[in-house]
């Protein structure tokens, strides 16, 4: 099912613009409010992203450590908002989907005790409690992809950010899709 799996942001930093990563340090993922986070994708109207295909991972562990504090993966839920869909309508162009996914609500409650819980743990270990997270998609053909590049744009957007980040800019999945670690690609089911 998996035309762009596993497309984690992070796996593509080189492509990340700096100016989003001198931003996106400023995000403590201990502190910020998971109500708030959301993930956008802008991509070719050939593909979709199926249901419970976008993913966010938190991992938290103590610095040295060997295993992981916590280790969670939160299916995302589409955000129909259209004050969300606003802010990124620029980017819509004929051919480009855009979806915007979010935490459920039970997993913004699970996040913020899990925060709350590391939050009390680096009140004794300080700075050697260390938060990430990563966010994959999965997708799939609804129709034959145009040759040539498949470009992909990711934002994320949290409480400090204010307004969506740019993660990867027109980033050729194609890249990804080929060669000897490609995927398979299906129609959407």
């Amino acid at each position: 099912m998996a035309l762009f799996a596993t497309l984690a942001f992070l796996a593509a930093c080189g492509h990340v613009p700096m100016a989003s990563i001198e931003r996106l340090s400023k995000v403590d993922m201990l502190q910020t409010d998971p109500a708030a986070i959301r993930i956008a994708v802008a991509y070719p109207d050939a593909l979709r992203v199926p249901r419970q295909g976008a993913k966010l991972e938190f991992a938290a562990r103590v610095e040295n450590a060997t295993n992981d504090l916590v280790k969670k993966t939160f299916t995302l839920v589409p955000d129909r908002s259209e004050s969300e869909r606003a802010e990124l309508a620029g980017l819509l162009k004929p051919g480009t989907r855009l979806e915007i996914f979010r935490l459920s609500n039970r997993d913004v409650q699970d996040m913020r005790s899990i925060q709350r819980r590391l939050t009390a743990l680096k009140q004794t270990k300080g700075k050697a409690v260390k938060g990430s997270m990563d966010v994959s998609l999965a997708g799939c053909e609804s129709s034959t992809p145009p040759a040539g590049p498949i470009p992909v744009s990711t934002f994320i957007k949290t409480a400090e950010l204010g307004e969506y980040i740019t993660l990867l800019r027109n980033y050729d999945i194609r890249k990804v899709i080929t060669g000897p670690d490609a995927v398979a690609t299906h129609d959407c089911i």
